[in-house]
């Protein structure tokens, strides 16, 4: 009698379980697989027993993505898919950290078993999930400890159009780098370098991050350095020319977790900051969220001072950015300095937030969110764009935009209190929509005419106020080829300076205007040891909010606050 052959085992396979942190079986969870090249492979929700399979998948090198409403979603890369075997998870979602452990292969049966797990935080920002992992070792004792591990690199290169008001930030070359060592500590490090577009010397910002989890206990310290060079405007002739001395930053911050309750979660933080122009200036910039997770949904009460924390409004299920991306963007976001009457002011802000989230259920589209957000926020020192010639009298109180031809202005302080709503519509796996209604903060002059050349008058004259507002995001990714992209506009039936809640960390803040942005994975070619992204980001294409006065001097002057931004780049990820 013959026997069959048993056919050989090409494909493998990525299997798991999903629980939470008491470790009951989590039905439902939406587990996502990305290839090395971060293009989308297959989705899959988990049984009532909190089980999942990916099979056929070919031998290579993937990552994972699991996400449950009222958990922080975990990520994992780095798995390693071999012919005929399976690479064994187990996942452990929390309201404060979410946990992906790779469990060793065992001889017999597979099965999800515990052991003494050695765990890496892999944490850009306390307020986003926590990624641990474990190492896949059990040899006995003797064996090597690898000093690095889990290392990777980015290196950007970007251009902006320069005729666009306040074009971004970036200095043309930005370089970030990750890795753990000896398994416990995260260290990060990034960097822009470059020039100005108004001006030829160079200037450079460098970031660097660590963290290491004691016991439960993750605190992370980041320092932040700035020099960056500003031109000197010249009124007799509308130009800038060398000639201010260089603004220099230099930050320090150390952010925090507290599990409370086993419903009930803190991050907390502190930054310092010393600021240096024409004066010297130093601030503190604390922040805290409390998040409780209800049977009805997540609360979140969220506090900030100082300085903007943007990264709390971070969405992991939504925002595919990497670590490394943020910590570049991070380094843009450098304190906006203005001069009142020679002396330096530099903007801050103070944010008070109160949001109740909760998932609808899935329909015949695919699963519903809503959010519903209430806040009152206080900006001191802020900053306006001008574009045009105020004349001479304005030399004191004015200060040359970083990246173009326009001018910062203090307009002084203000307040904005108001509500947002938010429906988000899962449409299949790729695409999703969300439409969001509410009260937006603007910022508006009583006359549109100056009666002087005195910028005292134009201070007076600019008042805050709230306007109701319509917005619609829509964010896709193609499959196979794993292009994404965010459009969204925000409709206001006035013609006022728009200003974003530039303080706020709502997860579906939107900018005001006309938006895209779009990235785009290059697949590496002759074996190259790296992967390629194109990403091209466009702000306020319409030039909504260009609010237009008629100087003392009789030229015609624009004040911008979300200025119209065209930029592009080139990103290398190893």
């Amino acid at each position: 009698m013959l026997r069959a052959i048993e056919p050989v085992k090409i494909g493998g396979a990525i299997e798991g379980r999903v629980s939470d942190s008491s470790g009951t079986p989590q039905m439902g969870a939406v587990v996502q697989v990305f290839n090395h090249q971060d293009q989308f492979v297959g989705r899959i929700s988990t049984d009532d027993q909190g089980l999942f399979t990916f099979g056929g998948l070919l031998p290579d090198v993937y990552s994972i993505r699991v996400s449950l409403a009222t958990f922080l979603p975990a990520f994992r890369s780095n798995i390693i898919v071999e012919p005929g075997a399976s690479s064994l998870l187990d996942v452990s979602l929390s309201g404060l950290f979410s946990v992906i452990r790779v469990l060793p292969p065992s001889n017999g049966k597979s099965g999800l078993v515990n052991d003494d797990w050695k765990w890496v935080l892999r944490s850009s920002s306390s307020s986003r999930p926590v990624f641990r992992y474990a190492s896949a070792s059990t040899s006995s004792s003797g064996t090597h400890e690898t000093v690095f591990r889990d290392s990777e690199g980015l290196v950007r290169f970007s251009a902006g159009d320069m005729n666009s008001a306040g074009a971004a930030g970036e200095m043309g070359t930005a370089f970030a780098f990750a890795t753990n060592v000896f398994g416990t500590n995260n260290v990060q490090f990034a960097g822009d370098v470059g020039y100005g577009l108004t001006t030829d010397s160079p200037s450079a910002s460098i970031r660097a991050t660590y963290s290491r989890n004691f016991g439960g206990d993750v605190p992370e310290i980041t320092i932040t350095a700035r020099q960056i060079e500003i031109p000197r405007w010249s009124e007799a002739d509308s130009s800038q020319v060398p000639g201010e001395p260089p603004l220099r930053t230099l930050g320090a911050s150390i952010a925090d977790t507290a599990h409370l309750a086993d419903s009930l979660d803190l991050a907390y933080g502190m930054g310092f900051d010393s600021v240096g122009f024409v004066e010297h200036q130093h601030y503190y910039s604390p922040f805290a969220r409390l998040t409780w997770d209800v049977p009805v949904g997540v609360v979140e009460l969220t506090f900030t001072s100082g300085n903007a924390r943007p990264e709390l409004g971070i969405d992991p299920a939504t925002d595919t950015n990497s670590e490394l991306q943020h910590d570049v963007l991070a380094l843009n976001e450098a304190p906006a300095v203005t001069v009142n009457d020679g002396h330096m002011r530099v903007q801050r802000g103070q944010d008070v937030e109160l949001s109740w989230s909760r998932s609808l259920g899935s329909n015949a589209l695919g699963p519903t969110e809503v959010r519903v957000t209430g806040y009152r926020e206080s900006v001191q020192n802020a900053g306006l764009l001008i574009s045009g010639n105020p004349g001479a009298s304005f030399a004191n109180d004015l200060v040359p935009d970083l990246y173009t031809d326009s001018l910062l202005f203090d307009a002084g302080n203000y307040h904005t209190m108001g509500f947002t709503a938010a429906l988000t519509q899962h449409v299949g796996d790729y695409y999703q929509v969300t439409v969001t209604y509410g009260t937006v903060g603007v910022l508006s002059t009583q006359d549109r005419q100056l009666a002087s050349t005195s910028p005292n008058e134009l201070r007076s004259m600019i008042g805050a106020g709230e306007r109701q507002a319509v917005t619609a995001l829509a964010t896709a990714t193609v499959p196979h080829a794993g292009t994404h992209f965010d459009a969204s506009y925000q409709f206001m039936d006035d013609h006022d300076a728009m200003t974003a809640r530039e303080y706020s960390t709502d997860a579906n803040q939107t900018q005001a205007g006309l938006n895209f942005t779009v990235r785009q994975p290059i697949p590496s070619v002759f074996g190259l040891p790296f992967r390629m992204e194109a990403d091209a980001e466009l702000r306020n294409l319409l030039a909504e909010g260009y609010l237009p006065l008629a100087g003392g001097n009789g030229q015609r002057l624009y004040l911008v606050h979300n200025p119209r931004i065209v930029r592009g780049g080139l990103n290398f990820r190893f």
